[in-house]
């Protein structure tokens, strides 16, 4: 099928605005001299890409409220009859995270998770409740 002259405008404009994209061998942009790669090979790329590198040398540091806040969001949530959806969830942990004292440690994740279980929850109790009932009454959505 012909190009009409609008889509020859619009790629005369991409190449103007974008030169180095179009000439990059390793963008995702197939040239118009090669043909489109495979399918299966792009997948194998990507997932390559998206596997997680290995482990840091040195752990980063971790706020151990965020364990026990996620551990019990949902309980809370119930509790109250409060929207389960991810906004209002987020929301929530935002809000009761602030209002916590941060608990920083390093490790591992399971050790990290190990140690959250040592902090005292009714303070995370008492903030989740403060915010699910913010949240309750003024969702954001």
């Amino acid at each position: 099928m012909a190009k009409t002259k609008k889509d020859l405008d619009k790629d005369m404009m991409f190449q103007k605005i974008m030169p180095v994209l179009a000439d990059n061998p390793f963008s995702s942009v197939p040239s118009r001299d090669e043909p489109a790669a495979p399918s299966g090979e792009l997948s194998a790329l990507r997932s390559r890409l998206s596997q997680p590198s290995a482990a840091p040398e040195h752990p980063m540091p971790k706020n151990l409220m965020e364990f026990v806040v996620e551990a019990h969001i949902d309980e809370v949530i119930r509790k109250f009859n409060c929207c389960p959806c991810n906004r209002c969830r987020s929301d929530i942990a935002v809000l009761a995270l602030n209002t916590l004292p941060p608990s920083y440690a390093f490790g591992t994740p399971e050790e990290l998770e190990q140690q959250s279980t040592q902090i005292d929850v009714k303070i995370a109790y008492n903030a989740l409740i403060k915010a699910v009932l913010q949240v309750r009454s003024h969702p954001n959505h």
